[in-house]
């Protein structure tokens, strides 16, 4: 049986070795979980310029002038109360409209197009405006916003699975 003193050139270079790789797995676990963050979060911005050109496109006004929007979105949570995916549509005469999860909330619009993260109420949102004339020549900001829950959530649940990942690497 070999021993292994504190002050032996072995123990102390299986402890460097150790000390390195549980460094490396370190390192490497956090680069992954922030790859990870920055491509979710852009997949996430890129499904919801999806459904802001879906409500663009089925936002019409009616021939008395009424500002509708022609059919649901392809994203059924946009109907389900408190979802986390919301829309708005504001007409420059006033008139509002809101997705069915959006309830009594009133989305704040930037005149930007950029992505910015505001509130719903009480919620954290990320949220984007575009403004384009209606079919009457009015403009209309449309509003498209997910609850920042919702991606925290995906992210978190990655980081959790991925901690238990390298934490299996890291005992072989």
């Amino acid at each position: 049986m070999i021993r292994l003193g504190v002050r032996s050139l072995r123990f102390r270079l299986v402890l460097g070795a150790l000390a390195g790789v549980v460094g490396a797995m370190l390192i490497a676990g956090l680069f992954i979980a922030q790859l990870y963050r920055l491509h979710n979060s852009e997949r996430f911005q890129s499904e919801l310029d999806h459904h802001l050109d879906e409500i663009v496109a089925m936002t019409v006004a009616d021939a008395d002038g009424r500002l509708r929007v022609v059919q649901p979105l392809s994203d059924p949570l946009f109907s389900i109360p408190a979802s986390g995916l919301y829309w708005q549509v504001e007409r420059d005469d006033g008139t509002l409209l809101r997705s069915g999860s959006l309830g009594e909330r009133r989305l704040i619009p930037n005149s930007d197009g950029e992505w910015h993260d505001r509130h719903a109420g009480d919620e954290a949102v990320l949220q984007r405006s575009v403004r384009h004339p209606d079919t009457t020549g009015r403009v209309v900001t449309i509003t498209i916003a997910s609850a920042c829950s919702l991606l925290e959530a995906q992210i978190a649940h990655f980081q959790g699975d991925l901690a238990l990942s390298m934490a299996g690497v890291g005992l072989l």
